[in-house]
């Protein structure tokens, strides 16, 4: 019971951060031991709310320097991802212990949530270090009955990490340094869906509804009634104003009208932290702290995406470097002096935007793109057939300080302001 201000709130040490199970290693998932600050059910990133607020009112201060994005005020540690737990990863090996308060002082009223300040470990005189591996992988996991062909959704799991740290100079100057690393993928087994071929082979014949299945018919089908080809429509589907197939397609080009997706989720996250303190003499002391991860793959988000390259890219870069001088004249007098500059950088696209990896020519849509960015296919459905076309009507979709138009050069900066695709049906 605290009687002598209205702050509400407590401290979490080292000791009790390490010894807690934490899947994930997330220690965001440990806020919620604090009284008012609760997870949502399924809990994940961006799910921590105090008081009833929303989770963009809490704020998070890393080693005394705010680590908060202003854009989606979202904490540029353990940051929101659109696949896995978090896009970035702090490593815990280096929390020596965090206070959450829910109803701060007033030195801390820039937002109404809670207020989470994490101070990192320094070195000692000995050289002291962690290690640590975890794995998942499906060897032992059932099938689902649910699907064709006893599908089981695949799983390889692989989360690792090390800290060291130690003197530098004898009582002087010590530093301490962090590393975690998750790599994830994940399945996403889907029933067989009905989606049009390229092939004109007798046996794709038609779907229940009657609409020819072959693309190739149904080219042929509107010359012989003189209906005028559209352009777009015969670079979409890869044919010529002949309706012969000319090279690469978004369809697939089997005699089979269903395709059995099971494409997979990849994440690769990588993080890590540096510190130095130096001891200059009994009154000044000196800290540095750089921080850094950097999140890459290619999320599922839906299982009507039939090809590799629709599914979702996802880069993500934070950075955040601070300084402090703490300075002590005599006895009744303590000051800090702080500096700290922190920069985030999230892309989501398609996966056929140059720079994605993803494997997919752009040049394949150069008639259908011809804006700004010249990727980010439109979402499509097509009557009578389950699959999409192209992926997620929002993207390609980037934040941070200055937005370049390739995801290859993504990390040279990005303006506050979403480009998004559009969605369409026929």
């Amino acid at each position: 019971m605290e009687t002598t201000n209205a702050t509400l709130g407590g401290t979490l040490s080292n000791a009790a951060i390490e010894d807690m199970p934490l899947n994930g290693r997330n220690f965001m998932n440990l806020l919620q031991l604090r009284p008012g600050v609760t997870i949502y059910p399924g809990g994940g990133a961006w799910t921590q709310s105090t008081n009833g607020m929303r989770p963009e009112h809490n704020v998070y201060i890393l080693d005394g320097i705010t680590a908060m994005e202003p854009f989606s005020a979202q904490s540029t540690v353990n940051g929101v991802g659109l696949s896995g737990d978090v896009a970035t990863l702090l490593p815990i090996d280096a929390i020596q212990e965090f206070q959450t308060q829910q109803n701060p002082k007033a030195e801390y009223g820039f937002k109404p949530g809670s207020i989470t300040n994490i101070g990192l470990k320094s070195g000692t005189n000995s050289l002291h270090g962690t290690a640590n591996a975890f794995g998942r992988t499906d060897v032992l996991d059932a099938k689902n009955p649910f699907l064709p062909d006893g599908q089981k959704q695949s799983v390889n799991l692989k989360q690792f990490g090390a800290s060291l740290g130690g003197p530098i100079r004898k009582d002087k100057m010590f530093f301490y340094a962090g590393y975690e690393g998750q790599r994830y993928e994940i399945g996403n087994p889907a029933a067989g869906i009905t989606y049009p071929t390229l092939s004109n082979a007798a046996s794709v014949g038609k779907v229940s509804n009657g609409n020819v299945a072959s693309l190739v018919q149904a080219c042929l089908n509107d010359a012989a009634a003189a209906k005028a080809l559209s352009p777009t429509s015969l670079t979409i589907a890869g044919l010529d104003t002949s309706c012969a197939p000319t090279g690469p397609t978004i369809f697939q080009n089997t005699d089979s009208a269903t395709l059995f997706v099971n494409l997979v989720t990849q994440l690769q996250v990588d993080n890590g932290l540096a510190k130095i303190d130096y001891h200059i003499n009994e009154k000044n002391i000196l800290h540095g702290m750089y921080y850094a991860g950097q999140n890459t793959g290619f999320p599922v988000n839906s299982t009507s995406i039939t090809q590799p390259y629709w599914r979702p890219t996802q880069r993500t870069r934070s950075q955040i470097i601070g300084t402090t001088w703490n300075y002590v004249p005599n006895s009744s007098i303590v000051n800090e002096a702080r500096f700290g500059f922190s920069r985030y950088t999230q892309a989501f696209a398609p996966g056929d935007c140059p720079g994605s990896g993803a494997g997919q020519p752009d040049a394949l849509f150069a008639q259908v793109n011809q804006g700004t960015i010249n990727c980010g296919f439109m979402n499509i459905t097509l009557t009578g057939f389950q699959g999409a076309i192209g992926c997620c009507g929002s993207f390609p979709k980037f934040q941070g300080p200055t937005c370049p138009l390739n995801l290859s050069t993504m990390f040279h900066g990005c303006t506050a302001t979403t480009h998004s695709s559009s969605a369409a049906s026929t």
